[in-house]
């Protein structure tokens, strides 16, 4: 089975990769991924999740996991757009039978902490922290109605290299 990477892939290390494909067979697909960048992956793919080719992907790999990194509020990417590829991506997961979902998020919704865990309460700072946690939300419908095992991570930062 296969796991897709996708969502913000360009601050994703070549080494998270390389990691991750010693045992599996990664695909990954994002309008912003760096292809010297992304490490050794099996397939890569330069597609926006809202295009028909993102969505062939669904049918052409089997499929089982889904990594999703959310894009980074802190640097003022659009939190709006995001719901909608969000949405769009756990609606391919829904119809194509993919069990589990890793919603890799942030620590922005706490107010920026660093250190949290899960008794932290949710306090976002701004619009763009509320639209992040209404992914988590979002994250949280399919989870309960689809069917879909959902884990969301609260990473502080993302780095490689």
């Amino acid at each position: 089975m296969d796991i897709m990477l996708t969502g913000q892939l360009a601050p994703v290390s070549s080494s998270f990769c390389d990691r991750v494909s010693q045992h599996h067979r990664i695909i990954a697909s994002s309008a912003d991924i760096n292809q010297s960048y992304i490490g050794e992956i099996y397939k890569s793919f330069n597609y926006d999740v809202n295009s028909e080719a993102f969505s062939r992907l669904f049918n052409v790999y089997s499929i089982s996991t889904v990594i999703y990194f959310a894009n980074r509020p802190e640097l003022g990417n659009n939190a709006m757009e995001q719901l909608d590829q969000l949405d769009k991506v756990l609606s391919l997961c829904a119809a194509n039978d993919v069990k589990q979902f890793v919603f890799v998020s942030s620590t922005y919704i706490y107010n920026g902490l660093t250190e949290v865990d899960e008794s932290t309460e949710v306090n976002p700072k701004d619009n763009e922290g509320i639209l992040l946690w209404s992914c988590e939300k979002l994250c949280d419908y399919y989870a309960k109605n689809k069917g879909i095992s959902i884990v969301t991570i609260h990473a502080p930062c993302m780095f490689g290299r």
